[in-house]
């Protein structure tokens, strides 16, 4: 086996396992199930957008198909700071209008074929924008720790502190691709 099939294997066995992990939290019965969801939507959307750059290096994929790749990113930073929320501030619910915190996901999923992804100016703009969204939720997430940091076991806080820390390293990852 050559090192690109090598590496195409472990690749595809890490994204089977987060699979795995998100459908687990998804059916786990215990504990908070409402931040169980969101870390599961959270992993959700960092292996779709990371199983597309797996995929993209040995497919040649259509631009629809990386589009849907990069709407995991639109998933993993309403999530990230929603898992937060449940997480710190237990008691606070999920009202109805909150999906709209999900609705850029919603809408770059539902319109994938339509969006331009290809290499061209307009194709840029878009993708800084869905990362700028990231950028964003990450702040987001951040200052939700900042500002319950006392309120919470230190564990629990140390514990989304570096979640949110892997999810603002992954977005200087990726832009950093783009320079």
């Amino acid at each position: 086996m050559d090192k690109d099939a090598i590496i195409l294997v472990l690749s595809c066995l890490g994204i089977v396992q987060a699979i795995f992990l998100v459908v687990y939290l998804l059916t786990l019965k215990k504990g908070n199930r409402k931040a169980n969801l969101f870390l599961a939507l959270t992993i959700l959307g960092l292996t779709i957008r990371i199983g597309k750059s797996v995929l993209n290096v040995y497919l040649d994929l259509e631009s629809w198909q990386r589009n849907l790749g990069l709407s995991g990113i639109l998933l993993t930073g309403p999530s990230l700071w929603w898992y937060g929320k449940a997480l710190i501030l237990s008691k606070k619910s999920f009202l109805s209008k909150d999906i709209l915190h999900f609705l850029p996901f919603i809408l770059f999923v539902a319109f994938s074929m339509l969006i331009p992804n290809n290499a061209n100016p307009i194709s840029y703009v878009i993708y800084i924008l869905v990362f700028s969204h990231l950028a964003f939720y990450t702040f987001l997430s951040f200052f939700l720790l900042l500002k319950n940091k006392n309120e919470i076991r230190k564990q629990l806080a140390r514990w989304y502190r570096n979640l949110v820390i892997g999810a603002a390293f992954i977005w200087l990852f990726y832009m950093g691709h783009l320079a």
